[in-house]
């Protein structure tokens, strides 16, 4: 699977080759309402492109660079006297006058991803480390509001009648440093080695379940404590295993290991 990078720039910042804001907020709306959107957009690469390909949106211009929308590549395509175009079936289109799925410092944090978000052309294909660490920031996550809100109330009837929740509180903790890079690398050697993301307890496939998702839910679980290394450990990639939210929980209980837990896990299936 190949991933995307499609443009967006303000028609009040440029007349001739901008999108229209009241457009693409009205496609947003749309998206918000039914869960997805399609749209079709200038596609610059044909060649590398298929139906189901990863595809993000970004948002240039002043308010940029941010995502602001992903999807995926339909069977639609077509010519204008623009250039080509592609269907682009947004699973996420957000209005970025009010929140975005990935901000201006997020995106720069990439390492390698300057020159591709100035990219003057829409359907651009990412390399494959820069698209699996835009996934990780971008895929399963609530859009980021430009603004704060603080307070949530939610009111019920009988029993609880309302909850205050989303006060900001300073907390002070220690961490075990995890290198992300080797999370990424173990991803791709799944890949690469069964062509597809799977949880290696319960054999839950993440691609058939949650397709575009698959990377950004995926856990990665440290076989071997942190807690119990000594200082300076260098973690090996066969030291980690990929496995579902359930499993990784019911690893950190602390009865089971990979092995022990997957013969209950399976005995129970069966």
């Amino acid at each position: 699977m190949n991933s995307f990078l499609i443009t967006v720039k303000p028609d009040n910042e440029s007349p001739k080759l901008g999108w229209p804001m009241k457009s693409l907020r009205g496609l947003a709306r749309r998206a918000r309402r039914s869960g997805k959107v399609t749209a079709g957009w200038r596609f610059r690469n044909r060649k590398d492109a298929s139906v189901g390909d990863r595809v993000f949106l970004l948002l240039q211009g002043k308010r940029g660079p941010a995502i602001v929308g992903f999807g995926k590549l339909t069977s639609e395509e077509g010519r204008t006297r623009r250039g080509t175009w592609r269907g682009i079936e947004f699973e996420s289109l957000v209005d970025p006058d009010k929140e975005v799925l990935a901000s201006k410092d997020e995106l720069r944090a990439i390492k390698g991803i300057a020159s591709w978000l100035r990219t003057q052309f829409s359907g651009v294909c990412l390399p494959e480390q820069i698209a699996l660490q835009l996934s990780d920031l971008v895929l399963g996550r609530r859009p980021r509001r430009l603004g704060i809100r603080n307070m949530t109330r939610i009111n019920t009837v009988g029993g609880v009648l309302e909850a205050a929740e989303g006060a900001v509180k300073l907390r002070k903790h220690f961490a075990r440093e995890r290198n992300r890079q080797l999370v990424v690398c173990k991803r791709n050697e799944a890949i690469r080695k069964y062509g597809k993301l799977f949880c290696e307890v319960c054999n839950l496939d993440f691609e058939s379940s949650y397709g575009l998702l698959a990377s950004a839910v995926i856990e990665c679980h440290h076989t071997k404590w942190l807690s119990n290394l000594p200082r300076g450990y260098k973690t090996h990639i066969d030291d980690l295993a990929l496995i579902c939210a359930n499993c990784h929980r019911a690893l950190h209980r602390g009865d089971h290991t990979i092995n022990s837990l997957r013969v209950v896990v399976r005995a129970g299936a069966s």
